[in-house]
């Protein structure tokens, strides 16, 4: 989780697939049905409107650093 966090996790992935190969999509409050859509868009017309996911922005806002990274 605290890698998913930091963004490593989508940078692993940037750095061996590239950018070609790889797409984030934010589905924490999205129904299956949207994300479903969204990745058929993906492998039908090769593109999508890609998602920003910046969880250390939101959980700094939101004073969870601790609930994640004890310290």
């Amino acid at each position: 989780m605290g890698s998913e966090i930091l963004g490593i996790t989508f940078y692993d992935a940037l750095k061996k697939f590239g950018p070609v190969k790889t797409h984030q999509i934010d589905t924490s409050l999205s129904s299956v049905s949207k994300v479903v859509k969204k990745i058929e868009m993906l492998f039908e017309k090769g593109k999508f409107q890609e998602d920003q996911v910046d969880w250390l922005s939101l959980i700094s806002k939101n004073q969870d650093l601790k609930r994640f990274f004890p310290y």
